[in-house]
């Protein structure tokens, strides 16, 4: 019990880390890409909570607080669970959202109404190094001049690359949410065992 505010930290600071990096994209894709980092952003602050009020159990051997920190963190662990499944299934579905996204927005570039695109994709070429979907002549095709953020990287495309990172920071979600699930799981057993032997002990005293 005393490890679950650590487990809630470490949500949490994974669930902002990818949040942050997803975010900067969310402008290419009408779906939220970012859900299973919410999701674990919220559950690792839910767990921190919860993990106090365990430890408060535990220190006052409190057997219905402790019994109810088990409750919770299966509560929990189920929503973790679906995070890293959420998280691998949308993983699977990576290179047709990046293809879909970027060839759909990348006629979008540098129009008035769409300066969150714009910015998306200048951040995205400096940051990755690349140029257009495929290459530059992406933007010929659209109708558009070569922006300057294409730097010397004309005859690099962005999809791949995107491709990659996306997949990367979601595989990294499901691999921490299943991992951590699994460890809280022996906390839900150890918790069970303490609310036992505390109910015992008062049954004797």
């Amino acid at each position: 019990m005393l490890m679950a505010p650590i487990f809630g930290l470490a949500l949490l600071g994974v669930g902002i880390y990818v949040q942050i990096e997803l975010k900067q994209y969310l402008d290419f894709f009408a779906s939220p890409i970012n859900a299973p980092a919410v999701l674990l952003i919220v559950v690792g602050s839910i767990t921190l909570i919860v993990g106090f009020f365990g430890c408060c159990g535990a220190v006052k051997e409190h057997y219905c607080m402790t019994i109810t920190f088990s409750v919770l963190i299966g509560i929990l662990l189920i929503i973790e669970i679906a995070a890293g499944i959420t998280g691998y299934v949308l993983r699977a579905d990576v290179n047709d959202l990046v293809n879909t996204g970027l060839t759909q927005t990348i006629g979008q570039y540098n129009d008035s109404e769409h300066g969150g695109v714009t910015k998306a994709w200048d951040n995205l070429q400096m940051k990755l190094e690349c140029c257009g979907v495929t290459n530059s002549s992406d933007y010929t095709k659209a109708g558009k001049e070569v922006p300057p953020s294409c730097g010397s990287f004309e005859s690099t495309g962005c999809l791949k690359k995107l491709e990659d990172t996306l997949a990367a920071n979601i595989l990294y979600v499901a691999g921490v949410a299943i991992g951590l699930a699994v460890v809280q799981l022996i906390g839900i057993v150890f918790a069970c065992c303490l609310g036992r032997a505390i109910k015992r002990e008062h049954s004797y005293a």
